[in-house]
């Protein structure tokens, strides 16, 4: 691009081809990287804006409380030591008791539960070992054996059986139910059974029938009687884990007599493995929130859990490093991850001795873990784990904790609340000034009242910020605000800097002006052209215009001069749409005044141009720049020519013609142009467009479209029918539209040449 150094001596010089015009520059000259540099804010780095927040923070308002409750924070913390440092101690002597009392308790406790079934097997055999099995001691079998299970509720099976097959039993049926059986004959067929409540004991064996149950069954080929005969010389004996006749789990203690003939009786007691999970959940230890289960250390099979869950979906035995309750599989992970195998866990230097049972303890997940050796019997080789939350036995110190945490808050809110009333009181005026000089940067001028401080220095500086915000408020009638605004946020002096933009230009005048002022006197001259000229920027400003200058009775207006508004061109042509509208009304009142009624004419165009501030380094103009700017000023005056308001050029109705109805008006090459542009007239918005608008808009199209074809008959029965519509029989564009067909007719050509601006 070449700038000329002629100075600018007029306004349509300002306004001709970006070319061959240029700006006033200084004699050192303006270079052309310079008059092009980027136009825009001054982004900030993410170091700035970071220095911009900590800089905030040196301020009385925050200074002045932080440190007032720093000091008063230091103290409470140091008191809040003191107490934690105490408290800690304490935890560990509660912790040390809690291993003691645990490894007793369980201990005890788990023991007196599998006492329960020898102790009924040696009543069972004393019993037997007094007279022998006969029938005729079956109705005392009965009694003894009921008073036995009956005071158990923990059992879920009683026998006495013999080597003949000979049975009587009690069987818990888990739904509220008891069952007795017996079978005294040689048969093996035949079982007296009878179901009842458990607070009603059998009577008499005639009360029953005879019932066919489980013919099959004979205690003597069960493992628990194989292995209370084999383990008959020391008394009572215990099974392994196994699957009970109806499908359940659980274990058998036996105990094996003979009464000194070849016949041997059998006594055993079941324990269901529901019955241990069941007592498993009656060790609460804290506050009942432990998790309590037992495992087998070969197998790492459960024998029961707190929560009841031993087998999975298809019914197999669990193994508790498998099992649903996070807790327990965690904790056997654990105990894996640690000693290799559960069989190794008591084997490690971890283990302590609590109550003379083996332990090993530890602290996991916030659960205090422990593992308790169960060596009750060769088959009974279990460990015992209770995970108890830390929170029950920490509960009250941490409680105390938090009581001396939260009045070390409250006093540090207190004094903060203090320190931020007093800093406040100080502050709060000038806090208000700064809000306000933050307005007045975004140039929001009419947002604060002028309200004077109590204090001396603090009215001073009021002053003369209100003297500059007046002073501002002057400033804006002259320059547009977006213009301060884009100044403001620049901090930094401004220059000769332009950019080329798209942008939408448009020129209003008055019709007449000339004439009339002629005619009135200066204050009604000055009345008239105020409104009017009001009215104009008013609808400016409305569609996101800036009105860039008043050059005498015209207003030069620019959008998107700033390269942030979408559909510019619809904005601009609204604008336009806006400002006839209003000057209609404004008639009425200028005719009740016995003013003029004024005319108002536009032209609009949409392209690219320089947009910035140019000059000196003295004085300094925006403006806009290029031959965008010179084409809308040279369709304003063709107003005169079709006898229109308002027209447009071809390149911004290709932006509009969705939104706003047009018609086209002529093909025309400007003064000083050789480029033709298509001429359009701005109707109304479509959505607000009447049958005659879209009319006008309809034949037009269907007008020039037969130009183009050279389809001469077709325009001026076109233009006929046109003349039909209403209010526009003596239309002065489509007289203009018929000479125009008849000089191209004669071979003259589409494009009309305009000689004078």
């Amino acid at each position: 691009m070449k700038l000329s150094k002629n100075r600018i001596q007029n306004t349509d010089t300002q306004f001709s081809d970006i070319e061959s015009a240029s700006p006033t520059v200084t004699p050192s000259k303006v270079s052309k990287d310079a008059i092009l540099k980027k136009h825009k804010k001054k982004e900030k780095s993410w170091g700035d804006r970071i220095w911009d927040a900590i800089s905030r923070l040196v301020s009385i308002t925050v200074a002045l409380p932080i440190v007032f409750s720093f000091l008063l924070l230091c103290l409470g913390l140091t008191v809040w030591g003191v107490m934690f440092s105490s408290s800690q101690s304490s935890v560990g002597d509660v912790l040390n008791q809690l291993q003691r009392e645990l490894a007793s308790r369980i201990s005890i406790t788990t023991s007196a539960f599998l006492d329960v079934p020898p102790y009924i097997n040696e009543l069972a055999a004393r019993r037997y070992a007094s007279g022998g099995w006969n029938l005729t001691h079956v109705p005392d079998y009965k009694r003894i054996l009921f008073e036995h299970f009956d005071s158990f509720p923990s059992v879920s099976y009683v026998c006495s059986s013999t080597s003949m097959d000979w049975l009587i039993c009690y069987l818990r049926n888990g739904n509220g139910t008891s069952s007795y059986f017996e079978r005294s004959d040689a048969t093996g067929t035949t079982r007296y059974i009878w179901a009842f409540n458990e607070t009603n004991p059998p009577q008499t064996r005639g009360d029953w029938g005879p019932v066919d149950v489980t013919p099959n069954y004979f205690p003597t080929t069960t493992s628990w009687w194989r292995e209370a005969n084999q383990d008959a010389a020391i008394g009572n004996t215990w099974t392994s884990v196994y699957s009970f006749s109806d499908g359940s789990l659980g274990i058998t203690a036996a105990l094996a007599k003979k009464d000194g003939s070849s016949e041997n009786a059998v006594f055993s007691v079941d324990y269901s493995l529901a019955f241990i999970s069941n007592f498993l959940k009656t060790i609460n230890i804290g506050n009942g929130n432990s998790v309590s289960f037992i495992v087998e250390k070969t197998s790492g099979f459960l024998v029961g859990t707190s929560d009841g869950g031993l087998t999975n979906d298809a019914g197999n035995r669990l193994e508790s490093i498998n099992a649903p309750n996070a807790i327990i599989s965690g904790a056997t992970h654990q105990l894996v991850l640690r000693y290799k195998s559960l069989k190794s866990v008591m084997q490690s230097n971890d283990v302590q001795q609590y109550a003379g049972a083996k332990v090993v303890n530890w602290r996991w997940n916030g659960y205090f873990v422990n593992v308790l050796d169960f060596n009750y019997h060769p088959r009974i080789d279990w460990l015992i784990v209770v995970a108890i939350p830390a929170s029950d036995f920490e509960g009250k110190i941490v409680t105390t904790n938090w009581i001396s945490i939260g009045i070390t808050v409250a006093v540090v809110l207190v004094s903060l609340l203090v320190a931020l009333i007093l800093s406040c009181v100080i502050t709060y005026p000038l806090n208000k000034l700064g809000r306000n000089m933050v307005q007045v940067s975004h140039m929001n001028l009419d947002t604060f009242k002028e309200k004077k401080s109590v204090l001396y220095e603090l009215r001073s500086i009021q002053k003369s910020f209100f003297r500059m915000v007046y002073a501002l408020k002057s400033f804006a009638r002259y320059l547009p605000v977006e213009v301060i605004k884009e100044l403001m946020h620049d901090e930094q002096i401004a220059e000769v800097m332009m950019k080329p933009g798209d942008i939408t230009v448009s020129f209003v005048d008055i019709e007449g002006f000339t004439e009339m002022s002629e005619a009135l006197s200066p204050e009604q001259l000055l009345e008239v052209l105020s409104d009017a000229l009001q009215i104009i920027s008013d609808a400016t400003v409305s569609t996101n215009g800036i009105v860039e200058k008043y050059i005498g009775d015209c207003a030069f207006s620019l959008w998107n001069s700033f390269g942030e508004l979408e559909d510019h061109a619809v904005h601009g042509v609204r604008s336009l749409l806006l400002v006839q509208e209003n000057i209609l009304q404004q008639q009425k009142i200028w005719k009740a005044r016995n003013l003029p009624e004024l005319k108002i004419r536009g032209g609009l165009h949409t392209g690219t141009a320089l947009v910035g501030t140019f000059g000196t380094t003295q004085r300094l103009n925006f403006s806009a720049l290029g031959d965008s700017i010179n084409s809308a000023a040279r369709l304003e005056p063709l107003n005169k020519i079709y006898k229109t308001t308002v027209l447009i050029s071809g390149s911004t109705h290709e932006r509009v013609k969705d939104q706003i109805v047009c018609r086209q008006v002529d093909r025309v090459t400007v003064k000083g142009k050789t480029k033709p542009i298509d001429v359009f007239e701005p109707l109304a918005e479509r959505p607000k467009a009447t049958d005659v608008q879209l009319k006008l808009e309809d034949v037009s199209v269907k007008i020039f479209s037969a130009l183009g074809e050279r389809d001469f008959e077709k325009v001026r029965h076109l233009l006929q029918e046109a003349r039909t519509i209403e209010g526009h029989e003596a239309d002065a564009v489509f007289d203009l539209l018929e000479k125009k067909c008849d000089h191209m007719e004669n071979g003259g050509d589409a494009v009309t040449h305009m000689t004078t601006k």
